[in-house]
């Protein structure tokens, strides 16, 4: 599913409309899903998913990251592990010449 606007929660992002984007979970250094940025809106879809963890593509890596479940993202920055459904998403440009994730946290 695509990332949609009330998960940013308010927060604006500096990206141009089509910029490929990393998301992440906050206190988990690795990307749970790329897609292409749609622009600050107040509703409809903010990211255009292309892979995202648990999908075909990520079910053909026999490895799988530390913090990464079958079916969830956790955290590694605390020994709670709070999942990455409870909001706390970071978006980052995919290239790594740009800044890094943007997001209050």
């Amino acid at each position: 599913a695509d990332f949609m606007a009330p998960g940013l929660q308010g927060r604006q992002y500096p990206y141009p409309e089509g910029t490929i984007v990393a998301l992440y979970a906050f206190g988990n250094p690795l990307a749970f899903a790329i897609g292409q940025w749609q622009g600050n809106r107040a509703s409809g879809i903010a990211v255009k998913i292309f892979t995202r963890f648990g999908d075909s593509l990520w079910t053909q890596n026999p490895t799988k990251p530390e913090g990464f479940t079958p079916t969830t993202v956790l955290s590694l920055a605390d020994e709670t592990n709070t999942a990455s459904g409870s909001g706390a998403t970071e978006l980052a440009p995919t290239n790594p010449t740009e800044e890094g994730p943007v997001g209050d946290g």
